[in-house]
């Protein structure tokens, strides 16, 4: 039987117990070796003010702070609501580009 990944809410405030990093659940990704991971996000802008790249965490490694911020939340809510899928914005793609038509 295969274990769903989505043991976190997406956008829920995590901190990675190992290193310390803090930030919101931005992203999963699902690995055939069954090593799950979620991309951490900062809230916070770098020292020369641009956004901050995710950090990829396993897991089992993240422990949940609280639950997704208000504004988070308001964007996850609305796009379940608008019935927004990935069919409609275009992904996922059915077979990548030849390597030519990059």
């Amino acid at each position: 039987m295969q274990e769903t990944i989505m043991k976190i809410p997406m956008g829920s405030h995590v901190k990675d117990v190992l290193t310390g990093y803090e930030g919101v659940v931005s992203a999963y990704a699902h690995y055939l070796t069954g090593c799950d991971s979620v991309a951490i996000k900062r809230r916070e802008l770098d020292k020369d003010g641009k956004v901050q790249d995710p950090m990829w965490v396993d897991i089992n490694r993240v422990e949940v702070i609280g639950p997704p911020p208000t504004e988070i939340q308001k964007i996850i809510d609305g796009n379940m609501q608008s019935g927004v899928s990935m069919e409609d914005t275009g992904g996922p793609q059915d077979t990548p580009p030849a390597r030519g038509d990059v």
